[in-house]
Order: structure tokens, then sequence, then C-alpha cells
């Protein structure tokens, strides 16, 4: 047998298995999701402290972090934590479905009202399209404890890439300092 002959034969055999291991990648990323946003705290690029001058303390911690040296930080005094913000296009090139955000999170009080505000917004308008914030005391059974949170978030057909997502961590009148770190969002297209 020729060495061309024997490549040709190689690539006759390999390529159904290589065209297979690509579409099972494919199917796994679809199903997974493609991870849009991870932040750790640890990298702070993309986050921005839009509310600096209505705020009187640090949004960002060294105690306690879940992973790492820092974690974002609610309470009071502190309104909001940092915002990270971008183009959905800037994000992914595929229309999603939906959002799954996962985070970790750690609350001094029972019934705390601090939540992470997930939105899709028109900047054209003003126009929310998605406003997304589940209170922590529907998932914090334990107070003192870090906590995984997840959830889905609808994103509506209407959605556009020109929209802007918008995420930050929102005291919500809780009493107590929340604390929040491993962030992720993404996006589903199933």
């Amino acid at each position: 047998m020729g060495m061309t002959t024997f490549f040709r034969e190689m690539l006759r055999r390999l390529l159904p298995l290589g065209l297979g291991l690509t579409v099972a990648c494919s199917a796994s990323t679809d199903t997974d999701g493609t991870v849009l946003l991870t932040q750790d705290v640890e990298g702070i690029v993309g986050w921005n402290n839009v509310r600096a001058s209505e705020q009187d303390a640090d949004p960002i911690t060294t105690n306690p972090a879940h992973s790492g040296k820092y974690a974002l930080r609610v309470g009071p005094g502190l309104e909001y934590g940092l915002t990270f913000k971008q183009l959905l296009g800037n994000l992914t090139q595929k229309r999603p479905v939906a959002l799954a955000l996962s985070y970790w999170c750690l609350a001094s009080e029972e019934d705390t009202k601090a939540t992470v505000v997930l939105a899709l917004e028109r900047p054209s308008t003003g126009k929310l399209m998605v406003h997304h914030a589940t209170p922590l005391k529907e998932f914090v059974k334990t107070t003192g404890v870090w906590t995984l949170v997840t959830e889905r978030v609808q994103v509506p057909a209407e959605v556009e890439f020109s929209d802007q997502l918008t995420l930050y961590p929102w005291r919500g009148a809780s009493a107590t300092a929340t604390y929040f770190d491993d962030l992720e969002i993404r996006a589903l297209y199933e």
C-alpha cells in the first residue's frame, strides 16, 4: 500500500469518528449552556461600581469569601454591589431561550431580602425586557453558611442582541450584610 493510499484509508476511517465527536461536543454545549459570565470576584474586569457616590462602604470584601480571597457584599450603607453590564450580542452570537444563573451567597439573617438582580434592558428605550430578582430567603435555609443558588430565567423572544445584560447584588432592605461569590451566567439554547 502506497503512502497516499494509506492516508486516504486513514481519513476514510477516522473522518466519521471526528464528525461524531464534533456533533457530541456541540450537543453537550447546547444542553449545558454556553458560559457568558463567570466571576469569582478575583478578576473584577467588566464590573463597575456605578452607584459608588450613593454608598458608604466598599462592596468588595476579603472576609468571608467562598473561593479565593474576595467576595461581593451588600448591607446597611451598601445598597448595591458591583454591577456587570454588557450587550447580549457581545456575549453570545446565538439567541438564548433562557439564562441559567448560579452563585454562592452567605446571609446573616433568616428573612433576608437581599438578591442578585439579572436584567435585560433595551438601551434605546430603557425598556426592561427581563427583570429577575428572587429574594434569597427562598433559597437560604441556614444563616452563616455558604448556599448555592441556581435559577433559570426565561428570555422573551423579542430580546435582541443589542439589549444590555446587567447583573448586580442588591440589599433589598436586609438589616445585615449578605455576601456573594462565584457568580455565573450560562446561555441556554433549548
